[in-house]
């Protein structure tokens, strides 16, 4: 743990396993052996920051596009957008977000923007 501890991250697991069983290192030098493999893994291991998200479908025609996306650079973490008839974006918002976000994108258009949800959480966005 004061291995995780000194890089500062989280939801992090570590296993380190001795095969050599007895007690010949003894506890201090065993807790350190078990330090020194722990933080010599973690220091070479690439942190990747992983958000868990909703993904939505709006669909606008081209009077909301400036709007909404200003609202989406707010909310969203990235987001797509097909260009027809009418405009189809696909923002992915932070979980911790999604209520704020769909109550803006209700009371800012009054129903002629409309959103659904497309993926429930997906932390590979």
């Amino acid at each position: 743990m004061q291995a995780i501890d000194h890089f500062k991250y989280k939801n992090v697991l570590v296993i380190v396993t001795r095969y050599f069983g007895g007690i010949k290192l003894g506890v201090g030098p065993l807790f350190r052996a078990y330090y020194d493999s722990a933080l010599g893994c973690l220091a070479e291991a690439l942190p990747k920051k992983i958000f868990i998200t909703r993904s939505y479908k709006v669909v606008s025609d081209y009077n909301n596009i400036t709007l909404l996306k200003r609202i989406f650079e707010k909310y969203a973490i990235n987001y797509n957008a097909n260009y027809s008839e009418v405009v189809e974006f696909y923002p992915n918002v932070l979980i911790s977000q999604v209520n704020e976000f769909e109550n803006e994108i209700i009371n800012k258009f009054n129903g002629k923007v409309h959103f659904e949800i497309i993926e429930k959480i997906d932390g590979n966005n």
